[in-house]
């Protein structure tokens, strides 16, 4: 006996099987991009605010540096634009004090008739709150002071200097010599 085949039969191909298998893949695939991504937002937004204050931290020790520079370098061939260096430096009663004594601190320093040239050697902050936008640093400094055709000398300072966050950066609210404890 002979096999034949029926042409229509023949010709339809199989039944696929159930596809049910590509929509689970293809919800799980969605879901774990998600997590991944949830997960990866949520790291980045942990990391984010000791980042923000490691960078603030720095900016404050920065900027104190360069006050007590300003602060401790004078010259009496320069003293006006030394004094303004003062006051771009300072905020709150720092400030103040420093303009109610512009005058006298302009004729003390022209009669001086030397030159204080200051280095920041070592510095660290004491205290730090970037929420209230303060800082405490402290500075040793060497200061070179060269009278006017004078020989220099070198007067090491141990300087404290506090900061407050303004707009336009760090500045000095208070700053002095450090002195002894009692």
């Amino acid at each position: 006996m002979l096999l034949t085949r029926d042409r229509k039969t023949s010709d339809v191909p199989p039944p696929a099987p159930p596809r049910v298998l590509t929509p689970v893949v293809a919800v799980f695939a969605v879901l774990a991009v998600a997590a991944a991504a949830y997960f990866g937002w949520a790291w980045y937004q942990s990391s984010r605010p000791a980042a923000v204050a490691a960078v603030q931290r720095d900016e404050a020790l920065r900027d104190a540096v360069q006050i007590a520079i300003n602060l401790r370098t004078m010259s009496s061939n320069s003293v006006q634009a030394d004094l303004q260096r003062w006051e771009d430096s300072a905020t709150g009663p720092l400030l103040q004090d420093f303009r109610q004594q512009h005058a006298t601190l302009v004729t003390t320093f022209q009669q001086a008739k030397v030159t204080d040239t200051a280095t920041v050697k070592h510095d660290a902050l004491t205290q730090f709150d970037p929420t209230a936008g303060t800082a405490k640093a402290i500075l040793a400094v060497d200061v070179v002071v060269t009278p006017d055709g004078g020989k220099p000398t070198t007067k090491r300072e141990l300087d404290q200097i506090q900061l407050q966050r303004t707009p336009e950066g760090w500045k000095a609210n208070a700053a002095g010599p450090v002195t002894g404890q009692s």
